[in-house]
C-alpha cells in the first residue's frame, strides 16, 4: 500500500497550484463531492461556484472513499480543511495534517472579500 500524505488545507493556500505542478499530488476539491451538478453538466466547473446547486445526498461518505483511493494513488492528497469534514477524517481513521497560513496572510486574503470588521469576527470568533 503507498505512502500518502493527506493535508487539510486552509482556502487559497495554494492546493490546486501544487495540484497543477506536481504528478504526485491530487487536489481533491470537496465542491465535486457536496453538490450534485448532474443538471448542470454543461457549465463550467469554476462558473458553477455562482450557480444553486443541490446538495449531494452522498456527501461526505462519497469524499471519504475518494480520498481513500486517492491515498493508494498519490503520494499527497490535498483535502478540505472544514471542521465537520475533519471530523469524518478522524472517524474513518485517516491520517492528516493541517496547513493553515499564517495570521498575516490570512488577513491578506480575507481582506479582498471582507471588511476589517468581518475578518476580526471570523477570526476572533
Amino acid at each position: 500500500m503507498r505512502k500518502s500524505i493527506v493535508i487539510a488545507g486552509f482556502s487559497g493556500i495554494g492546493k490546486t497550484e501544487c495540484a497543477k505542478k506536481y504528478k504526485n499530488v491530487i487536489d481533491l476539491d470537496s465542491a465535486e463531492y457536496v453538490y450534485d451538478d448532474r443538471d448542470i453538466q454543461d457549465i463550467p466547473f469554476e462558473e458553477r461556484k455562482g450557480q444553486k446547486r443541490k446538495p449531494n445526498p452522498n456527501w461526505p461518505q462519497n469524499y471519504i472513499k475518494a480520498i481513500k483511493k486517492a491515498m493508494n494513488q498519490y503520494d499527497f492528497v490535498l483535502v478540505w480543511d472544514r471542521e465537520d469534514i475533519i471530523k469524518e477524517y478522524i472517524k474513518h481513521k485517516i491520517p492528516f495534517l493541517l496547513c493553515y497560513p499564517s495570521i498575516e496572510d490570512l488577513i491578506s486574503t480575507m481582506q479582498k472579500d471582507l471588511k476589517i470588521e468581518e475578518i476580526l469576527i471570523t477570526i476572533f470568533k
